[in-house]
């Protein structure tokens, strides 16, 4: 089955049918429809789709007992709480409605509301451990939170995504309410930058063993590109976030720039960071990242 969008684009995908826009529907199957009528329907339409749009909730998990770097979420980047660059960056985007900050610690969810957050509860202690998956954490805090609705689209953002820029929120979220199923996840992705088919192991004596041998003789330009979790953001519906048992269950990605995030395990990472952070503040006239 063919269907022309509101552009006359002929869409061919009859599984993208239930996601297209109003307007599309209309265009497809109304034409012969009063066009006064037809123009107030699709007025109608686009105000209820654009309410969709402002119907977008954050959700920051921040725990207060990181192993490796105390304190992590609130270290200092030139001289302001980590987790303050993030919320500024997601605030900046100016489409959520609210960003929740989910914390055990009283000093985080402090500093939290101070740089513009919500933060109305402590998370309880047996789910703030190392061992808590984020789903349920972004769960708990959902069922705390009566004002955000079934459908309404939660991405939730690691406090230390201090890079990316409000650009890449909005198109992210963008991408999410007009292409991905209300059934998946989008998750934030980026490439590998060599080929894993051409990666190998050492043994106990440092001899190479190629994991895929079959591939050695590859050109590395012939080879599929593959992805990882930037463990930067996810996004769902509500009802997505509380009957799932994995983001990754059905998941769609968002590629997001290698240099757009640092992964924070170690204290040489968060010194990355804080490089990579005065570099675009001072060099970079492109960087839309902002402090505080």
């Amino acid at each position: 089955m063919a269907v022309m969008d509101y552009y006359g684009k002929e869409i061919l995908d009859e599984n993208f049918l239930s996601y297209l826009d109003g307007k599309s529907i209309l265009m497809a199957f109304c034409g012969d429809m009063n066009l006064k009528l037809r123009d107030l329907m699709i007025l109608l339409i686009g105000s209820f789709e654009e309410h969709k749009m402002k119907n977008v909730f954050c959700i920051i998990p921040a725990r207060g007992g990181s192993k490796r770097i105390p304190n992590k979420n609130i270290q200092l980047v030139n001289g302001i709480p980590l987790i303050s660059i993030t919320l500024t960056n997601l605030l900046a985007a100016d489409i959520f409605e609210d960003v929740f900050v989910s914390t055990d610690s009283k000093e985080i969810q402090d500093i939290s509301i101070k740089y513009g957050a919500v933060s109305p509860f402590l998370r309880p202690k047996e789910i703030s451990d190392d061992f808590t998956p984020t789903i349920d954490v972004v769960r708990h805090a959902l069922v705390n939170l009566p004002n955000i609705l079934e459908e309404d689209i939660v991405a939730c953002v690691y406090p230390t995504a201090a890079l990316l820029a409000p650009s890449i929120f909005k198109s992210a979220t963008a991408r999410y309410v007009e292409q991905v199923s209300p059934l998946s996840f989008l998750i934030a992705v980026a490439h590998y930058p060599h080929p894993i088919q051409r990666s190998f192991r050492l043994d106990s004596q440092s001899k190479i063993e190629f994991i895929q041998p079959e591939f050695l003789e590859t050109r590395t330009q012939d080879l599929a590109t593959s992805y990882y979790d930037a463990g930067q953001f996810y996004i769902g519906r509500k009802s997505l976030w509380l009957n799932s048992g994995s983001v990754f269950e059905n998941a769609y990605g968002f590629e997001i720039p290698g240099n757009s995030f640092v992964d924070i395990d170690y204290p040489e990472d968060l010194e990355e960071l804080r490089i990579r952070i005065e570099y675009n503040q001072t060099k970079n006239p492109n960087f839309e990242s902002r402090l505080p």
